[in-house]
């Protein structure tokens, strides 16, 4: 849809409440509101700059009150772009952000875009950030019907197929967090139809490895979340380090050792950041466990090789009722890092 050509009619429902409006402002963020009040800057079709405070906007157009008080009609038609007072809110969002002050931050991009949603035909790309960025933070704040509310007002403003794609996998994910389990695998199982395991991102896999997991399917987990992990190697996709735990996660429950191992050394061969959380965390030291119990079969073969050298490998190994079929030939570095 081109944005432009309707911008009118979507404006229409927007005033009249018909486009999922955006929550209306509420007290925790009364402060990031006081400091958007400013005056608004307007560049009109004739090349004109009108600067004024903001006094009302309707479907025919918009109304300011300039300097020494004097009121001006502007048409919709005649605006090209829209200069926002509070920069400083923009400002302070993004460092809220940086320093993973999540409630803040919300506080801050909710003013934000309700100061925008009724001018976003208009908007730069550079001006439809915050509406991104709130998006992905109410999604990881586990807020979804806001997530849906917001994307659903987005998207009739944005042609780029690439960030059409990308609000689909935020109503995918914010249906997941609802609970929608039937829409969420069908719909996952079309993001896997449609994308393989060469695509740019592995949601779909990743519901789908979920939904196993959760029926305790752990052997058709751990064989679906290893398509990707395998066919991923010349590119780092969305969701491959949680796909990744979700192996582990299946290995561990079948105890397929050879498997946990190899997984967890090859996300940190591949320089993959482990996901945050307690639940992470506590698989992670499963696996730490894992590896420290190899280090120190290692160590213990190490020894027993050096004061039996004419014996092989192969006749220890029978000896101690061991087999050395899964040779796991782990890069040594790699685990004395993890071992660290």
């Amino acid at each position: 849809m081109n944005r432009f050509l309707s911008r009118f009619s979507i404006l229409a429902l927007l005033l009249t409440g018909l486009a999922h409006p955006l929550p209306q402002a509420s007290a925790e963020s009364t402060n990031y509101y006081d400091l958007l009040q400013g005056d608004y800057w307007f560049l009109l079709d004739n090349g004109d700059r009108r600067r004024g405070h903001l006094l009302r906007i309707d479907d025919q157009g918009i109304e300011l009150r300039e300097d020494r008080g004097i009121t001006r009609f502007i048409a919709l038609d005649r605006i090209q772009q829209i200069h926002f007072p509070g920069a400083e809110v923009e400002e302070m969002a993004g460092e809220l952000l940086a320093a993973e002050n999540f409630p803040e931050a919300r506080s801050a991009l909710r003013a934000l875009t309700l100061q925008r949603e009724l001018f976003l035909p208009w908007l730069t790309d550079e001006q439809l950030w915050p509406f991104r960025e709130f998006v992905s933070l109410l999604l990881h704040l586990e807020e979804p019907d806001e997530a849906i509310a917001t994307v659903e007002t987005l998207r009739p403003f944005l042609d780029d197929p690439a960030e059409l794609q990308q609000l689909d996998e935020q109503i995918l994910l914010a249906q997941f967090q609802r609970g929608n389990h039937e829409y969420v695998r069908e719909e996952a199982l079309e993001h896997v139809a449609r994308n393989g395991p060469y695509a740019n991102s592995m949601l779909g896999y990743y519901l789908l490895v979920h939904q196993h997991l959760g029926q305790h399917e752990y052997e058709e987990a751990l064989w679906l979340a290893l398509q990707p992990i395998l066919f991923s190697h010349q590119i780092i996709p969305d969701w491959l380090p949680e796909i990744y735990t979700q192996a582990l996660q299946a290995a561990l429950a079948i105890e397929d050792d050879f498997q946990v191992l190899t997984l967890f050394v090859e996300m940190e061969e591949r320089g993959l950041q482990w996901p945050t959380g307690s639940a992470y965390d506590a698989l992670r030291e499963q696996a730490l466990e894992k590896l420290r119990a190899w280090q120190a079969e290692q160590e213990k073969q190490a020894a027993r090789n050096e004061s039996e050298e004419e014996e092989s490998v192969e006749e220890l190994a029978t000896e101690n009722n061991q087999s050395p079929e899964q040779d796991l030939n782990l890069p040594l570095e790699t685990v004395r890092r993890l071992l660290r």
